[in-house]
């Protein structure tokens, strides 16, 4: 028990570490740093624009992935020397009748990532994302994907809107590496060739650098070690006055923020002759210890970089080096758990190792249901109560959620939501996940609220 004793009681300090293949998870950089900038994500990228974001809750997240994970928004792939923006402005759009929206096809050999999200604040479009989704549940019949795969409702994210979806992320040994393949029938595809674009001043750094490796992975290792090591985090650094904006980062000023790492581990890695990509969104702190839940807010912004990996497809690089904490959460007390901080006060070892020996019994007796606590019963069940019509009053702070789907059900005469909540409450109390059966039988239910909907907005 010693370990989990030193977990919980011992502050929280950074370490540097590589990103692994085909795991979406962040590098924890060296030293803490304080994020100073944030905004919001937008349609195209200006890295010489500087300032501080206003500190809104943006959304609320449950995800089974257990770590901070990148929660992609907006993905860019042309570079003028000042901002990125896309290439292809067209966009797919996907119709369902009932949930889910099948945007991808599931990888049979990939963990799968369930993740709801509610939103706390107006925001654009675009859905916040984990990994590459498969199957997105919406309260809308259309869903809009952008050329580089990004996602939007068909109008601005209002509070209280309720998604979820399921991604796929695949992991690859450490020694299966060397061995992966430097082509595939992607790379050779005419549409990849934007990945490669890059201005004529990085050329020469960037295929140095990619001298080093044989596979693309290994030539973006090495330039992302390159990036995280030259240059110093610093997001309030003043921009270039002319010329490129990451030339003037790498040769210069050396100094930036997440905007300024990622765009230039972008562009030397296509000066590598590899296929990169800016991405956008968010990265979070690590979820509440007492709820499991992500809180998403305006200061979490962060932009990473991804690279196109033969056979992989695309992975996420971070090369910003220093935690990205918003100022906000950078307290006195360094640990962000509860039970770490009440253990530091309360003497020491003896009690941290016995608190420990407590935890993991409580842990252990609770494990199945916090295995099925974020579910696809779940994400359709909070599907249909945000389909509900507006005359249905939300749920109270002190209601069991049958007592309100029967209330519910009553108002909008919707009996399907009675056995949806039913079918909810076997998922996240029964101790196992739900048959496929039950999620066949829960999205029947919801295509009958949704039906129900339409037709008392029809009348």
């Amino acid at each position: 028990f010693v370990p989990l004793a030193w977990y919980v009681a011992l502050p929280r300090t950074a370490a540097s570490a590589a990103p692994e293949a085909g795991d979406g998870g962040p590098a924890r950089p060296t030293a803490p740093v304080r994020r100073l900038a944030g905004a919001s994500v937008q349609d195209s990228l200006d890295l010489n624009l500087r300032g501080t974001a206003e500190d809104v809750l943006l959304m609320r997240m449950r995800c089974t992935e257990p770590r901070p994970s990148y929660h992609r928004v907006r993905t860019y792939d042309r570079w003028d020397g000042r901002c990125w923006s896309l290439s292809n402005a067209a966009t797919r759009r996907f119709w369902a009748e009932a949930p889910p929206f099948l945007v991808a096809p599931v990888d049979p050999g990939a963990r799968e990532i369930t993740q709801i999200v509610t939103v706390e604040h107006p925001t654009g479009p675009s859905l916040a994302l984990v990994a590459a989704p498969a199957q997105v549940y919406f309260p809308t019949q259309d869903l809009y994907q952008d050329a580089t795969g990004g996602l939007d409702a068909p109008g601005p994210l209002e509070a209280g809107t309720v998604y979820s979806a399921v991604s796929t992320c695949r992991a690859v040994p450490v020694d299966d590496i060397p061995r992966l393949p430097s082509r595939d029938a992607l790379t050779d595809d005419p549409s990849m060739q934007r990945y490669l674009a890059t201005p004529p001043s990085l050329r020469r750094l960037g295929r140095t650098l990619g001298a080093r490796g044989r596979s693309p992975y290994e030539k973006a290792l090495h330039v992302w070690k390159y990036v995280y090591t030259a240059c110093t985090y610093d997001p309030a650094a003043p921009p270039g006055r002319r010329g490129d904006a990451v030339a003037h980062f790498l040769f210069e000023s050396k100094r930036g923020g997440s905007e300024q790492f990622a765009s230039a581990m972008v562009l030397l890695c296509r000066a590598a002759g590899v296929h990169a990509r800016l991405a956008t969104g968010y990265l979070p702190e690590p979820c509440n210890p007492l709820t499991g839940v992500y809180e998403v807010r305006s200061t979490d912004f962060h932009a990473w970089a991804e690279v196109y990996v033969p056979t992989l497809g695309w992975q996420t690089f971070d090369p910003s080096p220093g935690t990205l904490s918003a100022p906000h959460r950078q307290a006195a007390d360094a640990s962000p758990w509860l039970l770490g901080r009440l253990l530091a006060r309360a003497g020491g070892w003896p009690v941290a190792i016995g608190a420990a020996c407590l935890a993991l019994a409580w842990w252990r007796r609770r494990s199945p249901r916090a295995k099925a606590a974020c579910g696809r019963i779940e994400a359709l069940y909070q599907c249909a109560v945000c389909t509900l019509p507006g005359h249905v009053p939300r749920r109270g702070a002190a209601e069991t959620q049958r007592s309100f789907a029967a209330r519910a059900a009553r108002r909008a005469g919707c009996p399907e939501l009675l056995a949806l909540v039913a079918l909810y409450e076997r998922e996240k109390y029964g101790g196992r996940p739900a048959s496929g059966a039950d999620v066949a039988r829960g999205e029947r239910l919801l295509a009958a609220v949704k039906a129900r909907a339409r037709g008392r907005g029809a009348r």
